[in-house]
């Protein structure tokens, strides 16, 4: 780990044409910055610490080289090639504030600010990855019989039904169900149809005819999450 000394307000690691333009914005924000590349920052044996850190990520030796880096008082990521892993570990390093090239330098301008004041932000290409994140680990949260479940559950059957497929005592369903709703953070059976569809374990069209639209909106605050990237 690098030799902690002094301190600045903004550390910006990259000197790429879009780090170029985004040190345009991150100046705004501070009077004393400190520019470096992965190069020097591989032979430096001490840095100082940021209040924030702006950094360019394209992969996992990018994030990689942040390792020896002291603790920012806020971390932003420039993802250049987002993917659902990368963006996964990026935020497990403790980085709030997460933005792609398809974000304005305003959004820039914006994540610096909510970064600074401890608030997270991702932009919505950085959201839809989070969106795969999120419904990826509630897949591995179910067992494997408790997404069976789910998805007959989703396909409009009712547990009497789902006992019988399954070769399964109806009370035993009904425990699934039950712990399919807490493990998801799903109260209806219409909210876990939307999670099912939306994780991509049916198609829309294997979903029950006759669905209360308004029900799911109201009822589905865990997909609007997942949407939100929150």
């Amino acid at each position: 780990m690098l030799r902690e000394e002094g301190s600045v307000s903004l550390l910006l690691i990259g000197r790429t044409p879009l780090m170029i333009e985004a040190l345009g914005v991150a100046l705004a924000f501070s009077e004393h910055t400190l520019v470096l590349d992965a190069a020097e920052l591989a032979v430096r044996e001490t840095v100082p610490r940021a209040e924030v850190l702006l950094c360019e990520i394209g992969s996992f030796e990018d994030l990689h080289n942040l390792e020896g880096l002291p603790t920012p008082g806020a971390g932003v990521a420039l993802m250049t090639k987002p993917t659902q892993d990368l963006v996964d570990a990026v935020i497990k390093r403790g980085l709030v504030g997460l933005v792609t090239p398809l974000s304005s330098l305003a959004d820039l301008h914006k994540c610096i600010r909510h970064a600074k004041t401890g608030d997270v932000f991702f932009d919505e290409e950085i959201q839809r990855c989070l969106s795969g994140v999120l419904r990826r680990r509630g897949e591995g949260q179910l067992s494997a019989r408790e997404r069976e479940v789910a998805i007959l559950v989703a396909k409009g059957q009712t547990s009497r039904a789902i006992a019988t497929k399954l070769r399964l005592s109806e009370k035993t369903v009904s425990n699934h169900r039950r712990n399919i709703f807490r493990k998801l953070h799903i109260r209806e059976a219409v909210s876990l149809t939307r999670y099912v569809i939306d994780a991509g374990w049916i198609a829309p069209t294997d979903r029950p005819r006759v669905v209360n639209r308004t029900a799911v909106e109201q009822d589905w605050p865990h997909a609007q999450a997942l949407r939100r990237g929150t």
